[in-house]
């Protein structure tokens, strides 16, 4: 099932880089933030997400980073 590793491999990414799955607004609508979404930023962040093995990569260069 790779569609379904590549999109927890961006979740995952996603929640590290504090990109939030859903939230409330001020008005109190509820959004869910898309795959598409959390994608466009995650690349604007400077990760490679063209495939899982990209994205848990982007993540390993990030950890190592921060250390």
């Amino acid at each position: 099932m790779p569609f379904q590793d590549y999109e927890d491999s961006l979740q995952r990414a996603a929640g590290v880089c504090g990109i939030e799955h859903e939230f409330w607004d001020i008005f109190g609508h509820h959004h869910v933030t898309s795959i598409e979404t959390a994608r466009a930023i995650l690349e604007s962040l400077g990760f490679q997400c063209g495939s899982a093995a990209q994205l848990d990569q982007s993540l390993q260069e990030r950890h190592r980073r921060a250390w």
